[in-house]
This record gives structure tokens, C-alpha cells and sequence, in this order.
């Protein structure tokens, strides 16, 4: 089964609407967190598929957190 993380706002309302169950990890108050916490789960969890749902906002703040810088990945090969 699939691990989804959502990141504040409606990403984690509408998730919640639509599919809630035991396995979706909803942040709260936690802005820029969610593609962190789903590269820590997807790293120590290899078993399972992590998805990462979050907003335009929140992408720009995870990027920068991972030291990636905004879009920066896209350049390496993975896709958004």
C-alpha cells in the first residue's frame, strides 16, 4: 500500500474528502514540510511507495529545505 503525505491547505483537505484512510499522513500547520517528511519515509520505508501531494507554495519552501533549490531536480533527470 501507497504512503501519501499532504501538505497544509487543500491538498490535505481534499485528500482527506476523497480517499482518507490509515496510511495518508496529513500535515498541519507545517508549511513547506510535506517533501521532507515523504523523503524520510520513502528512505526508510523502501518497501512502500511514498506520494507527496502540496502546493505551488509549499514545493518552493521543500526544495529550498532539501538543498535542492526551487525546480532544481527537474534538471537532474527527475520528473515533477
Amino acid at each position: 500500500d501507497m504512503i501519501v503525505v499532504t501538505g497544509i491547505g487543500t491538498p490535505g483537505n481534499n485528500t482527506r474528502t476523497v480517499a482518507d484512510r490509515g496510511l495518508n499522513f496529513y500535515l498541519s500547520g507545517a508549511m513547506g514540510a510535506a517533501t521532507c517528511v515523504g523523503l524520510g519515509l520513502a528512505l526508510s520505508r523502501p518497501d512502500r511507495n511514498v506520494t507527496v501531494i502540496t502546493g505551488e507554495r509549499g514545493t518552493f519552501q521543500e526544495s529550498t529545505a532539501i538543498g535542492a533549490g526551487p525546480l532544481t531536480g527537474l534538471g537532474h533527470g527527475l520528473s515533477p
